[in-house]
């Protein structure tokens, strides 16, 4: 598995950012807890639109900050979700990503952390 925060990436966005950079985190970091509460709640309602919805801008803004396994399980819920809407399937097949997304948020969240206060 690739590392959970791409170093490259997070520096020169704290390069970038300088002292804006905690806001950066704390705003990644809110706005993802909506996301993933409205991935869990489209995929309990079996609204594959919704799912879609949320997980794509959580793919972009993880892969921005190099959280590259986080965006990964994001893309492919996506994935999954626009295969159900076209398909007219459920999306059972994404059950098992929901754990696999709050762990890879998870490991992201103490990364930034760390990085935040480094």
């Amino acid at each position: 598995m690739p590392e959970d925060l791409d170093q490259n990436t997070i520096n020169n966005i704290k390069e970038l950012m300088a002292d804006k950079f905690p806001e950066v985190v704390e705003g990644y970091m809110e706005d993802s807890d909506e996301r993933i509460a409205k991935i869990k709640e489209g995929f309990e309602s079996n609204d594959c639109q919704q799912v879609s919805d949320y997980a794509h801008p959580l793919k972009s803004s993880s892969a921005t900050l190099g959280l590259f396994p986080l965006s990964s399980v994001a893309e492919k819920i996506e994935f999954l979700a626009n295969d159900a809407c076209k398909n007219s399937q459920d999306m059972t097949k994404i059950r098992p990503l929901l754990d696999d997304l709050q762990s890879a948020y998870a490991d992201a969240k103490k990364k930034l952390l760390v990085e935040v206060n480094a």
